[in-house]
């Protein structure tokens, strides 16, 4: 007696025929024995049409199309990472492969929060805090130790996450790349600030080295300015005791 799965088809062999039947259906097996000298097609019970998904926006739908190639894309390095180093078969090459995973996985990550790169990006906050960590682990040398607290208040406006994110993770790179350069351990703090009727305030603080003379400069820091001036926002950065202080102000929209 074949065993039935409540709701489930289950496809019963008939005598080198195949008939589909439904543990809903009352009819006898044997009812369904005229099947067997049918033709095959005409002898399997046509399953009802998929139900049609609903069309999706051009845009989203190719959005949906370059997560699905970029994370087949990512799963595929990562797989030729660990046939070369199985196939070396050496402690070197398993360390190695090892930091490469670490280091696209974070990677991976932080595009995934700032722009939804292989997955659909999730709440503000939680892409804040993604986004410092895994900026940290991409930056940071694997034997280093360097803590995170990420604090958010209030509600930050859809008009201005974006730009919150990409500047942020500049200031948290920049604080692991110069502040914690040749030290074993650290700490990072992120406290954005969105309260309506005042200006929405960044504030990435680190208890490293400092910046560097020439970091107000660099190509990040001009970054960081022209995507604040987008929103008739400026960045600044300063040193306050023993804390490296990276700001962003931007107006309430």
């Amino acid at each position: 007696m074949p065993s039935t799965h409540s709701g489930t088809p289950v496809i019963v062999p008939l005598r080198g025929s195949i008939v589909s039947v439904s543990p809903s259906d009352p009819t006898p097996l044997a009812a369904n024995a005229r099947a067997v000298a049918r033709p095959a097609p005409s002898a399997t019970r046509r399953l009802p049409a998929w139900p049609p998904r609903e069309a999706e926006p051009a845009e989203a739908l190719s959005l949906r199309q370059l997560r699905h190639h970029s994370g087949n894309t990512w799963q595929r390095l990562l797989c030729e990472i660990w046939t070369m180093a199985e196939d070396a078969g050496t402690p070197e090459a398993y360390s190695l492969a090892e930091e490469v995973e670490r280091r696209l996985s974070a990677t991976v990550a932080v595009a995934d929060a700032l722009f939804g790169l292989t997955r659909r990006p999730g709440r503000m906050q939680e892409r804040l805090e993604v986004l410092a960590r895994q900026a940290i682990a991409v930056q940071a040398h694997s034997h280093q130790l360097i803590g995170l607290d990420v604090a958010v208040q209030g509600a930050c406006p859809a008009a201005l996450q974006q730009t919150v994110l990409r500047i942020a993770q500049e200031m948290v790179c920049n604080a692991v790349k110069h502040g914690f350069h040749a030290r074993a351990r650290g700490q990072i703090a992120v406290t954005l600030i969105a309260l309506p009727g005042r200006p929405l305030q960044l504030e990435v603080g680190d208890d490293g080295w400092g910046p560097p003379p020439q970091e107000a400069r660099g190509e990040g820091m001009a970054l960081m300015r022209e995507l604040a001036a987008q929103n008739g926002g400026r960045v600044s950065l300063k040193r306050d005791g023993g804390l490296t202080l990276a700001e962003l102000e931007l107006p309430w929209p």
